[in-house]
């Protein structure tokens, strides 16, 4: 799945109406990384919370309730059904529109969702679907007594990322089951499950950074040496291992990636490594990431016509504009 277009009416932030594209001018086809700028209050977070309440409404069963809020006119979200999409459904490419207006009255386009969530009680691997991280990510130090024990799966078609500081459910507490079931089943410490979530962090961090579990806990080495655990790292590396970590756990074919303020506490050099990892994500899990930033150096790092300017939607920005929002 990758959307194409988003229409809304009579939502506030927005002109009377606003259509944001998300697809190549010349091809039509859904690009594989958008990046949406603007001023405050010109409506970023509010595009990804309108995308994940319509899917969310896609995908739960009549009656439904309008998360939206305020009202809307009219809401509507087209997306590019794939192969994922298809062999689920057995139905042919195109794309599929969800209307708020028709899914409050029929069931209409929500058949998608709700095949993707009968075929998660089957026990199919997930494909598609969202996976949302807000801006309110941080990394607390756990509460709890830490237990090897099997992790919750919380692999749902619509993901949003989670703040807590509660042991059970928590990265940390899956990062050590998956070290367990590793040492359980003799695999080489590179060639296991939990060194197979690691693979995506690595690259932004660098590949010389040890992360290993110790006496029941995760713990980092930082540039100068030290060792410790992922809630006494830097506060960028811990933006990081949020991010990349539950990425990593959350990975499935063809999902639509949607990221608030990816530059949170990062510095420039790193901002470009995370749109260079989030890059690799898309190409290797056939995704479309969809940012949401203030920061130059993430618009700077993707090709003009994927940028967003949410200040003036209907034309490309230049680099006045984009200085004076930064500011």
């Amino acid at each position: 799945m990758k959307l194409k277009r988003l229409e809304m009416e009579g939502l506030r932030n927005f002109r009377e109406r606003t259509v944001i594209d998300f697809t190549d001018p010349l091809t039509g086809a859904p690009r594989d990384m958008v990046v949406m700028f603007g001023s405050n209050g010109s409506g970023k977070t509010t595009v990804m919370e309108v995308v994940e309440d319509l899917l969310l409404m896609a995908a739960t069963p009549p009656p439904r309730a309008t998360t939206i809020r305020p009202r809307p006119t009219r809401c509507a979200l087209e997306v590019e059904r794939d192969e994922y999409d298809r062999s689920r459904m057995g139905a042919t490419t195109g794309s599929i529109t969800f209307d708020v207006a028709a899914m409050e009255n029929t069931l209409g386009p929500a058949v998608l969702c709700l095949h993707m969530q009968q075929a998660e009680t089957q026990g199919i691997p997930v494909t598609g679907g969202l996976l949302l991280f807000p801006h309110n990510r941080e990394l607390y130090p756990l509460q709890g007594d830490p237990r090897i024990e099997a992790s919750p799966d919380d692999r749902t078609w619509v993901y949003r990322f989670q703040t807590s500081n509660q042991w059970h459910g928590s990265l940390e507490h899956n990062w050590v089951w998956l070290n367990y079931l590793d040492l359980e089943n003799g695999r080489a410490e590179d060639d296991g499950e939990f060194s197979g979530a690691l693979d995506l962090l690595r690259h932004v961090i660098g590949p010389e950074r040890r992360i290993r579990v110790w006496r029941g806990r995760v713990r980092v080495t930082t540039p100068q040496g030290d060792e410790v655990l992922l809630d006494e790292l830097p506060s960028g590396d811990r933006q990081c291992v949020m991010l990349f970590g539950a990425l990593a756990l959350q990975r499935r074919k063809g999902c639509v990636v949607m990221i608030d303020e990816p530059e949170i506490s990062l510095h420039p050099a790193l901002q470009r490594q995370v749109v260079h990892a989030l890059r690799r994500f898309a190409r290797d899990y056939d995704a479309q990431i969809i940012m949401a930033t203030h920061s130059p150096e993430i618009v700077h790092s993707v090709s003009r016509s994927c940028v967003i300017n949410l200040d003036y939607p209907d034309r490309h920005y230049d680099h006045t504009e984009l200085e004076s929002v930064a500011q």
